[in-house]
């Protein structure tokens, strides 16, 4: 077994949810290695030795795969965002398709349907959270309080960045740019609650993608009485799926969130304050059970509880961790669920993270 401190080469073959290359050791051991890129030959320094893997850290690129290429930010690698800006946007795609399939590889899944990748890689953040200090701007480093001075963000949309270099910004404190849902851009302390915003993803161009994925979907239902939704946030797909069913139960647990929903304007729209996990319906027959879970996904607490009794004919769960979102599936799967489609969104591009849509239902296949 290696020790930490010791001094090795290895290829780089893929990347791993969480941004590392994947390297396979003499030993049998993959080694985990952040901002390595498929076909890299590294020699690196072991930083963590476990059982059945190791962490590493890149010493030096001796040969550099066919992928890499040299990230356009300065900070790159020193704040808290990107992790994959040395790494080609074509790579990027197909890699976040494969951490995907290799996450639901034991599902039988009918249609697995490429990425969709952004039509922009870079510029497409709404919003993004600052800290100004001594009347300069930084992002926070990775899993830690130090801080980098920046500049310019090229994840971030133009009108961000020409905020960011005007005489607007506060000389201190914590705070989040962006860009609201009528084009306007905002400077407000962070943690603070705007009453009449309504939650969107961070990238609105693929927002759009992911609710136009969902309404076709949705069409081609048999059923279209009730629909379900959790962790309904500000009503992003709430909305979707009253344009097709009688009523829709929107349950989220946050009130201001709560109070966002009320103000949509749809008397098909039941706008419930609660916690998922304890939640229980009045009705336990749905036609679609909507699931938009954070990344620790769904509480195993409301599997052993109101899912057993819920009966419904379809769901759609959205989910932006592939880990969770296989354990999760396969609760539906316990259940008798059949999984139609998969559709992979890239929202996040110069990261590893990806989000996916599930359609599944009773049937063996929808019709």
């Amino acid at each position: 077994m290696l020790k930490p401190g010791q001094v090795i080469e290895v290829q780089i073959d893929r990347l791993a949810g969480g941004g590392d290359g994947v390297g396979r050791l003499k030993d049998g051991k993959v080694v985990f290695v952040p901002f390595s890129a498929p076909g890299d030959t590294v020699s690196i320094e072991i930083t963590e030795s476990k059982k059945s893997f190791y962490r590493a850290k890149i010493l030096k690129i001796l040969t550099p795969g066919a992928s890499r290429r040299e990230p356009i930010c300065p900070v790159f690698g020193k704040c808290g965002g990107c992790t994959w800006q040395h790494i080609n946007y074509s790579t990027q795609i197909q890699e976040k398709q494969n951490i995907v399939q290799y996450a639901l590889r034991k599902f039988d899944i009918e249609n697995f349907n490429p990425t969709q990748p952004n039509s922009d890689e870079f510029h497409y953040r709404n919003r993004i959270q600052v800290v100004r200090k001594n009347a300069q701007t930084h992002f926070r480093k990775r899993n830690s309080h130090e801080l980098v001075e920046f500049k310019e963000c090229y994840i971030a949309e133009p009108k961000i960045n020409d905020i960011l270099n005007s005489d607007d910004l506060p000389q201190e404190g914590d705070f989040e740019i962006g860009i609201s849902r009528d084009d306007k851009p905002y400077i407000r302390p962070r943690g603070t609650h705007d009453p009449n915003s309504r939650f969107s993803q961070v990238n609105t161009k693929q927002n759009k993608v992911l609710l136009e994925r969902v309404r076709t979907w949705v069409q081609k239902m048999n059923f279209s009485k009730s629909a379900l939704e959790l962790f309904a946030g500000n009503g992003n797909f709430t909305q979707v799926l009253a344009e097709f069913f009688n009523k829709v139960i929107a349950v989220e647990i946050s009130r201001p969130s709560v109070e966002s929903l009320k103000k949509l304007n749809h008397e098909n729209i039941e706008a419930v304050c609660a916690d998922v996990s304890t939640y229980q319906p009045q009705s336990k027959q749905i036609d679609l059970l909507f699931l938009d879970p954070p990344r620790t996904g769904v509480s195993r607490s409301f599997f052993d509880s109101t899912f057993h009794s819920l009966q419904f004919q379809y769901f759609i769960y959205v989910s932006c961790d592939p880990m969770t979102l296989s354990r999760d599936l396969e609760q539906f799967v316990k259940k008798g669920q059949h999984i139609y489609e998969v559709q992979t969104v890239d929202m996040f591009p110069q990261t590893d993270h990806v989000e996916t849509l599930v359609l599944g239902g009773m049937s063996p296949r929808i019709t």
